[in-house]
C-alpha cells in the first residue's frame, strides 16, 4: 500500500498551508472604495466593509482604506491584542504595494463578535467597517457538515467503504483464530480492503486539494482540513492494524498445518520404515536359525544368501514406489506445507 506515502505528502501539504494562512492563497487584488476611514476584508474572494460570519480557524486579509486609497503606515494596535480578542494578527506580504496589510485569523477563544474598527490607531474616532461575527458550532459537530461540495460527499463515502472493510477483515481474522477460517472469504475481504483503501485516499486528496483552495473563506476550510487529516488518519491506523492481525492469524494458520502434516506423513514414514526394517530383518533371521539348527542335524546344509538379499531388495523398491506415489498422488500444496 501507498497509504503512508500519500499520508506524509498530505501532512506537509497541510501544514504548509497552516503556516501560511489564505493572505497568499487566491490573494485577491486590493479594491478600496469606503467613505471615510473604513476597514475591510477580503472575505471568499472579494474585498468588503459588510458583517460577515465566519468560522474559528478562517483566515483572510484586512485592510484599511479611505475612499480609494489604503493607508500606507501601520493603522493595527498589534501589540495590544491578544488572545482574549478572539483573532491573531501578522503583516501580510509584499503583494499589494505600498498599502499596509494585515493577514487575520480568527481564533474565537469565547469572544462572539469582533469590530476590527476598535483596534485602528488612525483616525480612530472615525474608523467603522468590517466587523466578524465568529460563528459557534456543536462541538462534537462534523467541520464537513459546513461545506456544500461532491468531494466531499465522495470522501465520506470512501470512508464509511473502508471502515466497513475493516471490520469485515477482523471478523475474517476471528474466525481463522477460531479455526474456522474460510482462507478464500478472507483472501476476498483483504483486496477488499486493499481496493477501498486506495480509494479513500485518492478522495482524500481530492477534498484537500479543494479546501486548501477555499482555505480562509466563510465556510471553515481550515477545520474541515483538520478534520480531515484527523479522521483519515485514524480509519488508515485502523486498517493498518486489521491487516497485520490478518497477517499474524494467517502465519499461526499455517504453522499449525504444517506442524499437523509433518506429524500425519513423517509419523506413518518412520511407521513404515520400522515395520519394514523389522520385517526385512526377522526373514533372514528366521532363515538362519532354521540353517544353523539343519547344520547341528547335518552337515549337507547350505545357505543362499539370496534369503537374506531378497527382503532388503524388495524393500528398497518399495520404498522407491512410495516415494513416486507421493510426488505424483500428493498434490504439491501439501508438499508446499511440508516444507
Amino acid at each position: 500500500m501507498t497509504g503512508t506515502r500519500r499520508l506524509a505528502c498530505f501532512a506537509v501539504v497541510l501544514c504548509a498551508a497552516l503556516a501560511v494562512g489564505s493572505g497568499a492563497v487566491g490573494a485577491t487584488e486590493l479594491d478600496c472604495r469606503a467613505d471615510g476611514p473604513t476597514v475591510v476584508g477580503d472575505v471568499g474572494g472579494e474585498w468588503t466593509a459588510d458583517d460577515q460570519t465566519l468560522y474559528e480557524g478562517s483566515t483572510f486579509d484586512l485592510a484599511y482604506c479611505n475612499g480609494e486609497t489604503a493607508y500606507r503606515s501601520d493603522w493595527l494596535e498589534t501589540e495590544a491584542i491578544d488572545d482574549d480578542d478572539g483573532f491573531a494578527v501578522e503583516r501580510a506580504s509584499d503583494e499589494y504595494g505600498d498599502a499596509v496589510v494585515y493577514t487575520v485569523t480568527v481564533t474565537g477563544n469565547g469572544q462572539r463578535e469582533i469590530s476590527f474598527a476598535e483596534y485602528v490607531n488612525l483616525d480612530a474616532d472615525e474608523a467603522g467597517g468590517l466587523t466578524v461575527e465568529v460563528a459557534t458550532t456543536d462541538a462534537d459537530a462534523d467541520p464537513l457538515e459546513r461545506i456544500d461540495e461532491d468531494s466531499v460527499d465522495e470522501y465520506r463515502s470512501a470512508r464509511t467503504s473502508l471502515a466497513d472493510a475493516t471490520a469485515a477483515l477482523e471478523n475474517a481474522t476471528t474466525e481463522i483464530e477460531n479455526g474456522d477460517a474460510d482462507p478464500d472469504a478472507a483472501e476476498t475481504e483483504l483486496q477488499r480492503l486493499d481496493s477501498t483503501y486506495g480509494n479513500m485516499t485518492d478522495r482524500e486528496n481530492a477534498i484537500t486539494e479543494y479546501l486548501l483552495e477555499r482555505t480562509g473563506d466563510s465556510g471553515g476550510s481550515m477545520a474541515a482540513l483538520a478534520a480531515v487529516r484527523t479522521n483519515a488518519t485514524a480509519q488508515r491506523t485502523a486498517a493498518d492494524a486489521a491487516v497485520e492481525q490478518y497477517r499474524k492469524a494467517v502465519t499461526a494458520e499455517r504453522s499449525e498445518a504444517k506442524s499437523t502434516v509433518r506429524t500425519a506423513t513423517f509419523g506413518s514414514l518412520a511407521a513404515g520404515l520400522a515395520v519394514g526394517v523389522a520385517a526385512g530383518v526377522a526373514v533372514p533371521l528366521v532363515a538362519a536359525r532354521r540353517v544353523e539348527e539343519a547344520i547341528k542335524l547335518s552337515r549337507n546344509v547350505s545357505y543362499d544368501r539370496k534369503t537374506a538379499l531378497l527382503p532388503m531388495l524388495v524393500g528398497l523398491l518399495l520404498a522407491i514406489i512410495g516415494a513416486v506415489v507421493l510426488a505424483v498422488v500428493v498434490e504439491p500444496s501439501l508438499l508446499e506445507v511440508i516444507r
